[in-house]
């Protein structure tokens, strides 16, 4: 479920101790019918400052296996991802979480677990529960993402067709590399708990936004048509810093990396203070 934050840095010399690894555990968060792979492009950059823990939530990646109702709600989720983490020694990180992942990484916060929270675009913040169904578009853009896997091999050939099937979640889909195009496709046909998570995630909210205490940062693109509309600041405590991001569609680290590291950065540095 956990992948590795990278190793630690090679010894001074011969028969010494490994140095110890200073760099802070940030923990990644995706969103629902995505991997822990979602991030990969973030990664370069961020593995120069943290020990980094891309997760896969329960029901995705490779071993995905079918969730049941109960098991797909957020605060569920949160619970195995901290159960499993803290398992693995990785102890006070700082969480980054887009969309579901941003949910959960609220829930976790609410729980006690973590030193400071950026949710991107994070679903749940709504006033009112845009109901058991989502939205045609969402469903239409998941469809067209399942509907790449069986011609994946033909995908560099015609990335710009590919490309189409991303129109409603990013702004610029110019700026969506095959690799993320045909990961995400491949993510979703492994996917066997997406459905039971994406009924859990538009049928209720989050509720726990009084019990967090640690620095939260919610940023929404300025083109977000999956969550942004209808997100309510009185979800979160006063402190929470709300930002939008312009020219930017809901998959926030694929059409603005940069704005994702620099946020990142801000929110990591004021817990840190």
């Amino acid at each position: 479920m956990l992948a590795p934050g990278g190793p630690a840095g090679p010894p001074d010399g011969e028969g010494d101790e490994p140095a110890r690894d200073e760099r802070p555990h940030l923990v990644l968060l995706h969103g629902v019918g995505d991997s822990g792979r979602f991030w990969d492009n973030l990664l370069p950059a961020l593995r120069a400052d943290y020990r980094v823990h891309a997760v896969d939530l329960p029901g995705h990646g490779p071993a995905a296996t079918s969730l049941s109702e109960e098991d797909a709600t957020p605060a569920a989720m949160a619970g195995v991802v901290v159960r499993d983490l803290a398992g693995a020694g990785v102890a006070n990180p700082y969480l980054v979480g887009f969309s579901l992942g941003g949910w959960v990484a609220l829930e976790m916060a609410a729980a006690g677990y973590g030193r400071s929270v950026v949710a991107l675009a994070p679903a749940g913040l709504w006033a009112v529960p845009p109901m058991s169904s989502p939205r045609p578009g969402r469903r239409l853009t998941a469809a067209a993402l399942r509907a790449l896997e069986p011609v994946l091999g033909l995908v560099g050939r015609w990335p710009a067709l590919a490309r189409l099937a991303v129109r409603g979640i990013v702004a610029d889909p110019s700026k969506v590399s095959v690799e993320q195009l045909t990961g995400a496709a491949r993510d979703r046909r492994a996917a066997k708990g997406a459905d039971a998570a994406r009924r859990a995630v538009f049928s209720s909210r989050f509720t726990g936004g009084d019990r967090i205490t640690v620095p939260v940062c919610v940023a929404f693109g300025d083109d977000d048509r999956y969550v942004g509309v209808g997100a309510s600041r009185a979800a979160l405590p006063p402190a929470a810093r709300w930002v939008t991001v312009p020219h930017c569609g809901h998959a926030m680290s694929w059409d603005q990396p940069a704005a994702c590291l620099e946020l990142i950065a801000e929110t990591s540095a004021l817990a840190s203070a």
